[in-house]
This record gives C-alpha cells, structure tokens and sequence, in this order.
C-alpha cells in the first residue's frame, strides 16, 4: 500500500526490476539465472528479419531499454562480415542467415563488446538444414569470450523446436523466450 511513483523512485535507486504480472517475474529469473544481471540497460539486437529487429527494438524501448547506436568502427567491423545491407544496432542479418550460421556470432561478437551494450538479444527463426545449429553454436561462442555482453534468444516464431539446437542453447546456458 503507498503511493506508487514512491515504490517506483526507491526500486529505480535499488537497482530494482519492477514486474507487473508472473509471467514477467518468471522472465526476470530466467534471464538471471541464465546469464547474470546485465550490467546496464543497453541493448544489443541481432535478428534474422528487418522485421525482428523492429519487434524486439519496439519492446525493449517501451520497456524502458535502450538500443544504442554503436560506433562507425564497429559497424565497419560488422559490414566486413555482411555482403549486402548496412551494419547498425539493431542488426538485420538479412537472408545472408540461411546460408552462412557462423553470420550471427560474428555480428554479435562485435555488438558484445561495444562498451555500451550490456545484453545481446538474437531475435531467432527456424532456419532450414543444420544452419539453425551452427548459428546457435557461433552465438554461444561469441557470447563466451572474455569481456562479451551476455546473451538471450527470443524465438520468433513462438519456440525453438529442433532439439539439435535447443541442445546448443542449453549446453550454452543460454536462456531461450
């Protein structure tokens, strides 16, 4: 009981997440327990669609996020690894993805180590072949080196179903929404 904008103010100054139904706090725990806290609220997106990256841009700033625009030397460095389309936070893998899985670990190797960027999220889809487990594997290797931002999956299309790549994120210890 109180007044909320209170609440709010002294949960702001603790570091606090405030949640505003189950499922969320279920969210928050998963997120922790799978990587840690991140360090700050900047975020890092990479998807496999324009479109996801608007999805998860979209909501991590309503969610008070930020997406920050990282430097011209690292979207150099990202357009070294792209053959078409611009390097930028969030970043559209474009249909480079289908053919080429070790695309995403590449781009978010870059993205996790700009100072800005506390949390890497992958905005994934079901990939045909074994493309969906060799990006998965390059992410979580990206996403293990010394100094990286930690990493999450937000699953698209509702649920990573091949079990080849549901292994890779959990051996990875990589949280899947």
């Amino acid at each position: 009981a109180g007044d909320d904008a209170q609440y709010d103010a002294l949960f702001r100054s603790c570091g606090v997440m405030r949640v505003q139904e189950p499922s969320e706090l279920v969210a928050v725990a998963k997120l922790y327990l799978g990587c840690g806290a991140p360090a700050g609220r900047g975020m890092g997106i990479v998807s496999v669609s324009g479109g996801g990256c608007s999805i998860v841009t979209d909501k991590a700033v309503a969610s008070g996020l930020e997406v920050p625009r990282v430097s011209q030397r690292a979207e150099d460095e990202m357009n070294a690894h792209l053959s078409f389309g611009g390097a930028f936070n969030p970043c559209d893998l474009t249909g480079e993805i289908a053919k080429n899985g070790g695309l995403a670990g590449a781009i978010t190797d870059v993205l996790g180590r700009q100072p800005e960027v506390d949390l890497v999220v992958y905005a994934r889809k079901g990939l045909t072949g074994t493309i969906g487990e060799s990006a998965a594997a390059s992410l979580v290797e990206a996403a293990a080196r010394p100094g990286a931002a930690p990493l999450a999956v937000y699953a698209l299309d509702g649920s990573v179903d091949r079990a080849e790549e549901l292994a890779v994120w959990q051996e990875g210890r990589v949280p899947v929404f």
